[in-house]
């Protein structure tokens, strides 16, 4: 035995009362664990419109290089030593990020406490001394996993980071709100009033050549503009919104499909199924059977 635990025992007083203890004030158990570093700008725009919409929760750790990153179509300052929680279906993207290079850590995961996870939304949370002596203990973990105590530790210290982030939630809602004047001055100068065409009822204000019109733009130089500020096509853009869209509407199980269909800017449901399908590998009818019954 170590003198420093010997010691530590020592020290221990005798319980007030052997019947009460310490109590887990809060918790949330997680699972499926997953982590992985995005190193470059390109990578972390492409990817994120190459995945599909899903059920998991994702845990965004800025290491280095600020960013914008837009939630449910708001924009955010990221900035390094700052984390966020993005929820399951939560539409999301990232944008004027001044390097290329950087390191955005992602730890997505499942739980089946979602509500004890409300709290973080749409917040950004400072990375303290204590949460980032976790955070590299679980890369350490991850390092050497694939054993069951390992991977057991893994899930156990991910539920102990939420906890320890949980208690630097900022006060207010989140405080790095950016206008849409800023994020235009930040060079984006064109998403607010695509997502707003996006927003209407109105199918034709959903297609590329109406959405040019709108902005003063030919359909040509939109797409041009686009794919330089974003790194992925104007259309994949317009499908992961719709997709997003839908899911969030699904969720209410007395809207009807046909209305989904049509909020979204499809003429048809079964165009609708078809493009969803595309998205997600399901059609909308076993989609919600699936994640919303």
């Amino acid at each position: 035995m170590t003198p420093k635990l010997l010691s530590l025992a020592d020290k221990l007083p005798e319980p007030e009362d052997y019947f009460r203890g310490v109590i887990l004030p809060w918790s949330c158990h997680v699972d499926n664990v997953l982590i992985f570093l995005r190193r470059t700008r390109t990578e972390l725009q492409r990817r994120t419109f190459a995945s599909h919409p899903h059920h998991r929760f994702v845990l965004v750790l800025n290491l280095e290089t600020p960013g914008i990153i837009s939630l449910d179509r708001r924009y955010h300052f990221l900035e390094p030593g700052r984390a966020a929680l993005i929820f399951p279906y939560q539409f999301h993207h990232y944008l004027s990020i001044p390097s290329e290079s950087l390191r955005w850590l992602f730890i997505t995961f499942e739980t089946d406490c979602a509500q004890a996870l409300e709290e973080f939304r749409q917040h950004f949370i400072p990375l303290k001394a204590d949460a980032l002596e976790r955070i590299q203990l679980l890369l350490e973990l991850w390092q050497r996993r694939k054993s069951p105590l390992r991977n057991n530790l893994i899930v156990n210290e991910l539920s102990s980071l939420l906890a320890i982030l949980r208690a630097s939630l900022p006060k207010e809602e989140l405080s790095a709100r950016v206008s849409e004047s800023a994020a235009r001055s930040s060079g984006v100068t064109i998403l607010p009033r695509i997502n707003r065409c996006l927003a209407e009822r109105d199918r034709t204000a959903h297609t590329i050549p109406a959405i040019a019109r709108a902005i003063g733009l030919s359909d040509s130089r939109l797409r041009t503009v686009f794919r330089q500020n974003f790194g992925i096509s104007l259309g994949s853009y317009i499908r992961n919104y719709q997709t997003h869209q839908a899911l969030s509407l699904m969720q209410d199980r007395s809207t009807a499909l046909y209305e989904i269909a049509q909020t979204c800017g499809y003429s048809s449901l079964a165009t609708f199924s078809r493009a969803f399908k595309e998205q997600t590998g399901l059609s909308p009818l076993a989609y919600r059977k699936k994640h919303f019954a």
